[in-house]
């Protein structure tokens, strides 16, 4: 029986406790390496304890959330078993009764397959390298605002359902019927509410390319919400030509640069097109820091995927897109430009707010994946 490598235990113990070949083993090891193994030791001690020093500080700085680049989370956000708690998805497979919008609460059904979620957890990003991505903020000079003898709307809006319920439909309602039911919108699909002055100016940004019958579907949908809000309201729908990889980023850029020359907007929601919000009580108006609304998405289980997601859905005042330059410009593809968003926030000291998880929920339209981006 081997009791050291190389040498054999007699189970006899010298007067300091020691085996006889164990004690033969530490002469020898000293008699050929000298006093360099302690030597060795000590460094690697060293090293340990600069490692720790190092990671330390960061650590503590998360722990306390610092003042800038600090993420908040609502006390309402689940529990992170994930296996056990996950909700269903009906995955929006544009099948079954027609799109209704009562306010009756809708069950929510075990999910058959959760998929893969991103592993990425407490992550720090290096944000894109700010010379590569071309600077599109301008100088604007925006139509000033109509001075009116109406009150002002209300904080909280009086008409708003709650919960939503709405199916799948194999054919959404087209824009001219959504044009047909919503006799208020202005050309150009945008709202004045009546009877009051609004609080917020809104631009709604939504990139797509070839998503038409999620277009119409979110059309028919969102318009009521944002109505019974109370705001003043404007969306730009990008659509991106030539047989091009997309780019998504770049899009929200350019509706951000054409909605800014029409309008003094306070505020910017970027929307994505397939994604459709579950309660109009998630208030579409800018904060003092950046939001992200779109927290609690069914293909997730209705649970945020990693904590420093900022994507689907988000806001941002126009000052604060002008800080933080806008998106990158470079990312060609699927994915990438909210991990890079989300750290051109964090280096300039804002913090993320996220409404309660279950105000913040969307249903998401199936389609399949595109095809991801090579950075």
């Amino acid at each position: 029986m081997k009791y050291f490598p190389g040498h054999y235990d007699n189970r006899s113990t010298t007067r300091h406790g020691r085996s006889p070949s164990y004690s033969n083993y530490l002469r020898n090891f000293r008699f050929r390496y000298g006093t360099e193994a302690g030597s060795v030791k000590k460094v690697a001690k060293y090293v340990v304890a600069l490692l720790a020093c190092i990671q330390l500080p960061l650590l503590l700085y998360f722990h306390r959330g610092g003042d800038r680049g600090r993420l908040e989370y609502s006390p309402e956000q689940p529990e992170s078993d994930v296996l056990t708690r996950m909700m269903s998805r009906d995955v929006g497979r544009l099948e079954g009764a027609t799109y209704d919008r009562t306010p009756p609460i809708r069950m929510m059904q075990p999910m058959q397959n959760v998929g893969l979620l991103r592993k990425l957890t407490n992550q720090v990003y290096s944000p894109t390298n700010y010379s590569g991505t071309e600077s599109f903020v301008t100088s604007i000079d925006a139509p000033t605002q109509v001075k009116s003898t109406m009150p002002r709307c209300p904080m909280t809006p009086p008409n708003l359902f709650g919960r939503l319920e709405f199916k799948f439909n194999t054919t959404p309602p087209s824009f001219e019927h959504t044009t047909l039911h919503n006799q208020n919108l202005h050309p150009g699909g945008s709202y004045f509410p009546e009877g009051c002055v609004p609080r917020h100016r809104v631009a709604i940004i939504i990139p797509h390319r070839s998503r038409e019958v999620h277009l119409k579907a979110l059309m028919w949908h969102l318009h009521p919400i944002l109505q019974r809000q109370q705001i003043y309201y404007k969306v730009y729908v990008i659509q991106q030509a030539y047989n091009l990889a997309f780019n998504k980023a770049k899009l929200m850029n350019i509706g951000y640069l054409e909605a800014m020359k029409e309008d003094l907007y306070d505020c910017v929601v970027f929307h994505d097109v397939d994604l459709l919000p579950e309660d109009d009580r998630l208030l579409y108006h800018c904060t003092d820091t950046p939001k992200h609304l779109s927290v609690a998405i069914d293909k997730y289980g209705y649970r945020l995927p990693y904590p420093s997601l900022f994507g689907g859905v988000t806001m941002l005042s126009k000052d604060q897109f002008r800080d933080v330059n806008g998106y990158s410009n470079m990312f060609w593809g699927w994915g990438g430009e909210d991990d890079d968003m989300f750290a051109r926030i964090f280096s300039r000291g804002y913090t993320i707010k996220r409404p309660p998880f279950h105000q913040a929920k969307y249903r998401m339209s199936y389609h399949e994946r595109d095809k991801g981006n090579k950075l």
